[in-house]
């Protein structure tokens, strides 16, 4: 377990190599992710098949908010802002068996709609597509680079990438403030 006042990065034993990575109110307010770029640098980073094991095993979690709204919150969506463009890397690392991610990728967007209240008052967004598209295309760019230096075939890059986009496409309508998968509204 790797500690920090305001982030916490911790193995989760549930899962081979899983690295749980929770940044507070307090980290998210301050824009305090400077420990977790320093700690997972590219330069900090193996090379070839021992930079695998980080693939889709990272879950962000950010704490200290209501939970059905993150993504709409605007200290969350700069923070969310500020550490993509500090550490580009979410599509490789990021675990895509849970929302966290979207929520982060959301938090980056300029154009959300929220597109109705279900009576348990979970919010739910809709991003425009075209901008959700072009962050989508940054993202695989980084992404790109570490599975380069993973040793990774275009083969498997493009399988890892197929994977990044499928999951935007996943409904995860039914927790809070998660992507509804559609597009209403937008052209």
């Amino acid at each position: 377990m790797i500690r920090n006042t305001s982030m916490n990065t911790q193995h989760n034993p549930s899962r081979p190599n899983p690295v749980i990575c929770e940044f507070s109110r307090d980290c998210i307010e301050q824009k305090q992710f400077g420990f977790f770029v320093d700690r997972w640098a590219p330069h900090r980073l193996p090379h070839g098949q021992a930079l695998l094991p980080l693939m889709d095993s990272m879950v962000f979690r950010l704490r200290g908010y209501d939970p059905r709204q993150l993504c709409t919150i605007p200290e969350v969506r700069r923070f969310c802002q500020d550490f993509f463009e500090a550490w580009p890397f979410w599509f490789f690392t990021g675990n895509l068996d849970t929302p966290n991610l979207a929520i982060m990728v959301y938090g980056c967007l300029h154009k959300l709609r929220a597109v109705g209240r279900q009576a348990t008052s979970l919010c739910q967004v809709s991003p425009d597509p075209e901008e959700l598209h072009q962050f989508v295309q940054r993202g695989l760019c980084a992404m790109t680079c570490l599975c380069k230096r993973a040793g990774m075939t275009e083969s498997e890059i493009a399988l890892r990438s197929t994977r990044v986009l499928e999951y935007f496409k996943s409904d995860w309508s039914d927790l809070p403030s998660q992507p509804t998968g559609g597009k209403p509204g937008w052209k």
